[in-house]
């Protein structure tokens, strides 16, 4: 239902995003973003029933909903990660855990480039790099583009072969599959 303050505050600072224009829910290990209408309308106002009673309100009942808004946030490995298809709606929002590389590094990486954290570091010039849930941001022909990666012994994205094969085909290279 209504996400936990503590988890919004904590996704808030780990990305550096403004949560406060979406009304915010939690079911189990995800974090889904909604706008505010969602709880204006469906879930706080008290509901009629058929048989003349009220619902009291602060409950999407008798609407049935087990999943509202965007799924944004996955809890995985004690680490709140962003899911992909949020990056296309809130990507250039994010200012905390995102670092920006060149196009050319970026083009490594979806062509299977996993380096060890060292070797990242030492391509990147950056200082450190956290362990876990990590956003790297480059500019591409077609503007700005954010994506997951996973920051443990190495560097390795964090996206489907499908969305690697969308990026890939926008930046001319093969398939995935076409290459092994």
């Amino acid at each position: 239902m209504l996400a936990d303050p503590d988890v919004v505050d904590h996704v808030e600072h780990m990305y550096g995003i403004d949560l406060s224009d979406h009304s915010c829910w939690q079911r189990g290990k995800r974090l889904n973003l909604a706008p505010p209408l969602v709880l204006d309308r469906l879930f706080r106002p008290k509901s009629p029933t058929n048989k003349g009673d009220v619902w009291g309100g602060d409950s999407f009942h008798p609407v049935r909903v087990v999943h509202a808004g965007l799924p944004a946030f996955t809890l995985k490995k004690d680490s709140w990660r962003s899911r992909q298809e949020a990056l296309y709606a809130l990507g250039e929002r994010f200012q905390s855990n995102v670092a920006r590389i060149s196009a050319d590094l970026f083009v490594r990486l979806l062509c299977g480039w996993a380096p060890l954290v060292e070797d990242f570091l030492a391509t990147t010039e950056m200082s450190e790099l956290n362990t876990g849930a990590f956003l790297i941001r480059s500019e591409l022909p077609w503007g700005e583009e954010t994506i997951s990666v996973w920051v443990g012994a190495r560097v390795t994205l964090m996206i489907d072969t499908n969305e690697q094969n969308i990026l890939r085909h926008k930046l001319n290279l093969p398939w995935r599959d076409e290459e092994e």
